[in-house]
């Protein structure tokens, strides 16, 4: 008999709009932090979920016959970057001992944020906001309300696919409407004289 007898945690939760299921394989383990790594075969999908069922993150394996984007649509894709199975280590894992994990560049070059990428995910060299402003989350009718009142700030807020789905520059005032804003996990980054903050939140 194999061990456990029983499952301690189940999901049946969506990934970027759709319910998960995979009708070749797939696997699942957990992770150091409680949360559980999803590798989704035919889709060459990577995703990581929170015990609460809250997706933490997604990445699609680029590499097929060609290279792909994270952007590329399924139909375009069609199975080409199929994967068995996914890890995830910690920086301190003893292969990593002696080897040299400075960045070398991103794999899929091909979007307009590719030249910024490194410096974007280098997190020790932010500066970030002396004040943190803070706001309704999660997010009701489409409509992001501050509690306080902000000016001359950048505004951009990202999907879960790292797509920037609005853009504002000099915001001023203390609520602002996304008619986009589509249900599920998105990033805000707010600007000010070169600081930022970054915050994660829920749209139902």
């Amino acid at each position: 008999m194999f061990l456990p007898t029983d499952f301690f945690w189940s999901w049946s939760g969506e990934i970027l709009g759709e319910v998960l299921y995979e009708f070749k394989k797939s696997g699942v383990h957990g992770l150091e932090n409680g949360n559980l790594l999803i590798c989704v075969t035919s889709k060459g999908r990577l995703s990581e979920v929170d015990s609460n069922g809250d997706v933490v993150w997604v990445y699609r394996n680029p590499v097929g016959t060609k290279t792909y984007n994270q952007f590329v649509t399924e139909i375009e894709i069609l199975r080409d970057n199929s994967m068995f199975r996914g890890e995830k280590y910690h920086k301190n894992y003893e292969g990593f001992l002696g080897k040299d994990l400075s960045p070398k560049g991103i794999i899929e070059d091909v979007n307009t944020l590719s030249n910024s990428c490194n410096e974007t995910l280098s997190f020790m060299e932010l500066n970030y906001l002396d004040k943190i402003i803070t706001f309704n989350n999660p997010v009701l009718n489409k409509t992001i309300s501050f509690y306080e009142k902000i000016e001359n700030v950048d505004i951009l807020v990202y999907n879960m696919l790292g797509q920037v789905i609005l853009k504002q520059t000099n915001f001023k005032g203390d609520k602002i409407v996304i008619p986009n804003l589509v249900k599920g996990i998105h990033f805000i980054m707010i600007k000010e004289n070169g600081k930022l903050q970054v915050k994660k939140f829920l749209v139902k």
